[in-house]
């Protein structure tokens, strides 16, 4: 039989943030669980661009309350695709395949990104 993240269940963006950045895991454990859950998975995920410029998009798509730190924006990077370029504050639909992790900075990196 194959194993395919395809025949997952959707990965929710507040499911995954919790999972990975609401305990007090290392930044080691908190990569060695993403490596072991969610990595090369699709995604489709809802967001508010924070920031996009000529290499990159940043799409926050969850936020984790911290008692220490308060709130944790988790967002997604996907290179920028060519043509329009959204403008920071736009809601949009980033998907792609989870490729690695930032955990100190609460970065998720998408290879093969699009927004919608």
């Amino acid at each position: 039989t194959r194993s395919s993240h395809a025949q997952a269940p959707a990965i929710d963006a507040d499911e995954l943030a919790k999972d990975l950045f609401a305990g007090d895991d290392l930044s080691f454990e908190t990569r060695s669980k993403f490596n072991a859950k969610y990595a090369d998975a699709p995604v489709s995920w809802e967001g508010v661009v924070k920031k996009a410029d000529a290499d990159r998009i940043i799409v926050t798509v969850a936020t984790v309350r911290n008692d220490l730190y308060g709130n944790t924006d988790i967002d997604v990077v996907v290179p920028s695709p060519s043509g329009r370029r959204p403008v920071e504050g736009e809601a949009v639909t980033v998907a792609g395949t989870l490729e690695t992790i930032d955990p100190l900075m609460r970065n998720l990196f998408l290879a093969g990104g699009v927004l919608r």
